[in-house]
């Protein structure tokens, strides 16, 4: 994480600014003041975008650490795509935050139509998350009896070099296809497509989509990529994922149960997506104090519209993904809470939970 160096930045000692550059939220910030996403003579370079706020919120708690991962995966969390995220993070008085944040914004040279912004404060410190828009990416696929063909349409809102898409089919092979022409996928299963672009920084996943080939709505369902109707098929589609690439069935869990349903009945009454709803309650710390013994321990948290998109979230993001398949757990719990704002859901995993001794 880079610091501001006071002799080179002329308001770092003012501000103690804490990142220039590139995640859920915590008790301590949950009450924090949602402001518009910068002051009125501020606003102009970008377009206020709630579903940032999050990532924003994220960004104030863990100024000391942040990464460009979690942002990211806190954005995705609340359907906002950014693989392109930066972040300004300082103390001081409002106004003059107002105006290092005018400056910040500025200086990052984004058009009007593709930067999206949101900030929070909790009165000293102040956090801005700034992405541009996400591309717009359909994929079209149409299927007979001799194969499964898909097109692809793509529309970026930064210029970049060689746009392409990246597909993996159901056994995991990855391979290029241009967006221009027809791509037959011989396999049946679901195949993920990324849609990759070459920025300043590099090739960039700009969008994800998943397609079905050669499965009923019936069958998709089956094989748990289906409409999720409550937390059992969760766990089930969740459980079917996971055999697609050899790891263990996850049981459900009583002891983590309840624990996971606490965990999320309190991200709904603060509307929050966090690890840490009351400062220091981290899963680890919820289990121990209601007597939990594990080997391991991880926590995954989404709130959508609905249990599907919530699902599709945290299986979009790399970082979510990686703890949805690792087979050293053996146990699970699926938690899902509506709200007025949409469904919060906590899994939490586990390895050999059990009441301690």
């Amino acid at each position: 994480m880079r610091r501001v160096d006071p002799a080179v930045h002329p308001l770092a000692s003012r501000f103690a600014l804490l990142a220039v550059g590139l995640t859920a939220l915590s008790p301590s910030i949950a009450a924090a003041q949602q402001q518009p996403a910068v002051s009125p003579e501020s606003s102009a370079p970008c377009v206020d975008e709630p579903r940032l706020r999050d990532a924003a919120r994220y960004a104030l708690e863990h100024a000391e650490h942040l990464t460009t991962e979690a942002l990211r995966a806190s954005a995705e969390q609340s359907g906002f795509a950014a693989p392109s995220i930066r972040v300004w993070v300082g103390r001081g008085a409002e106004r003059a935050a107002d105006a290092e944040i005018t400056r910040w914004i500025a200086a990052q040279s984004l058009d009007r139509r593709v930067c999206r912004v949101a900030r929070v404060s909790d009165g000293a410190l102040h956090a801005v998350v700034l992405a541009p828009r996400s591309a717009e990416f359909t994929v079209n696929l149409q299927t007979n009896e001799a194969a499964s063909t898909v097109t692809f349409a793509a529309r970026f809102a930064v210029p970049l070099r060689n746009p392409h898409v990246v597909l993996t089919s159901p056994e995991g092979r990855s391979f290029v296809a241009p967006l221009d022409r027809a791509q037959v996928l011989p396999t049946r299963g679901v195949w993920s497509a990324q849609l990759v672009g070459e920025s300043e920084q590099g090739p960039i996943a700009w969008a994800r989509r998943t397609i079905t080939v050669g499965a009923s709505a019936e069958a998709a369902e089956r094989a748990g990529v289906g409409p999720i109707r409550d937390e059992r098929g969760w766990l089930s589609a969740l459980n079917r994922t996971r055999a697609t690439l050899g790891a263990q069935a996850l049981r459900n869990d009583p002891l983590l149960l309840a624990v996971a349903r606490t965990r999320a009945r309190a991200c709904a009454a603060q509307s929050t997506v966090a690890h840490a709803v009351v400062e220091g309650d981290t899963p680890d710390a919820h289990l121990s104090r209601e007597g939990i013994r594990s080997a391991q321990v991880a926590e995954n948290v989404a709130r959508a519209a609905t249990l599907d998109e919530a699902f599709a979230r945290l299986d979009r993001s790399p970082a979510h993904r990686r703890v949805r398949m690792d087979g050293s757990f053996d146990a699970a719990a699926i938690a899902a809470v509506h709200a007025e704002d949409g469904w919060y859901v906590i899994e939490l995993f586990a390895l050999r939970p059990a009441l301690s001794q």
